[in-house]
């Protein structure tokens, strides 16, 4: 999966549309998965060790506020997946608009 930005290229380069639009979906949406879910995982994994370790500092038992491993990998599962559809939806709809600024300041 890592190497999709590099096959995708070579499948256009031998014209062959399909296969590149087939792996550029497959790499891209795997790769922007990928983007999403750690950052949040390691949040969530920083906050859970902040309250493990912390908990000493405030003589309080903050055990009760610690997520669950289950909940560790729920949470930035589901995040990165609506992420990921949202952002598939959304590709789909981009516009393209010109913008001309006129201004003597810059060459010609």
């Amino acid at each position: 999966m890592t190497l999709m930005p590099v096959l995708i290229p070579i499948f256009n380069n031998r014209d062959s549309e399909k296969a590149a639009r087939t792996f550029s979906y497959i790499g891209f949406l795997w790769l922007g998965f990928l983007v999403i879910f750690f950052p949040a995982a390691f949040a969530i994994d920083m906050y859970n060790y902040a309250l493990l370790y912390g908990a000493p500092l405030f003589d309080n038992d903050l055990s009760n506020l610690i997520l669950s491993p289950a909940q560790s990998f729920i949470i930035p599962l589901i995040l990165s997946c609506g992420v990921n559809i949202d952002g598939y939806f959304e590709a789909h709809i981009l516009r393209v608009e010109r913008l001309t600024i006129k201004t003597s300041k810059l060459p010609v």
